[in-house]
């Protein structure tokens, strides 16, 4: 047993979560209340005024707009399909895997094909952004692409 200076118990401490308990007790924390409307979003109108604020900042127009919406589509698709033969060729070193050195090989074709998915994901969300015309939340994306 662990002697403990200040215990109720004549100094001694019978298991350690009696100390965490006793410490536990004297710790205060004080949390911001954040009511539901504060996480759903920032702002009401879903981020249409920001969005067209930014927009005209850097004097995007329609057009200009139309334009970065279609190049972040094709890179999307892009990444998308990069991914997919990353996937592509892990499976195909897995499939005869008889040695570590395959399967190592497997792990970096995997990890690869989610980084770059990764990458496909924030393309295609910044096309939908834009297609949307205003800053929308992660949540608020995959509701409307799936």
């Amino acid at each position: 047993m662990t002697r403990l200076t200040g215990s109720s118990d004549g100094g001694y401490v019978r298991n350690g979560a009696d100390v965490i308990r006793s410490a536990a007790s004297r710790i205060q924390l004080s949390l911001p209340d954040y009511s539901s409307s504060e996480l759903e979003g920032h702002y009401p109108d879903g981020g249409r005024a920001r969005f067209i604020a930014a927009a005209t900042e850097r004097g995007l127009g329609p057009a200009e707009l139309d334009h970065k919406r279609r190049k972040w589509l094709v890179e999307a698709r892009i990444l998308l399909t990069a991914s997919i033969l990353f996937f592509l060729g892990g499976f195909l070193w897995l499939i005869p895997a008889d040695s570590a050195f395959e399967l190592v090989m497997c792990v970096g074709f995997f990890g690869g094909a989610v980084a770059v998915l990764s990458l496909a994901f924030r393309a295609d969300f910044a096309a939908w952004q834009i297609r949307e015309r205003r800053f929308g939340s992660v949540r608020e994306y995959l509701d409307a692409r799936f």
